[in-house]
């Protein structure tokens, strides 16, 4: 997922989706204790979200 949102993010006219994608990713990983990869996918989330002026 994490990927995914990534991915929409480069596309800029996806931003929800691109968010949704990176929450998802981050609750996962949280889920799975993997804190490494939890912080970029809220690295991620940030980016989309300044992206969208938010």
């Amino acid at each position: 997922m994490n990927n995914v949102g990534t991915a929409l993010q480069e596309v800029r006219l996806r931003l929800d989706e691109a968010i949704n994608a990176h929450q998802q990713a981050a609750m996962t990983f949280e889920a799975f204790a993997d804190d490494y990869n939890r912080d970029i996918a809220l690295v991620n989330l940030a980016a989309d979200r300044r992206l969208r002026d938010e």
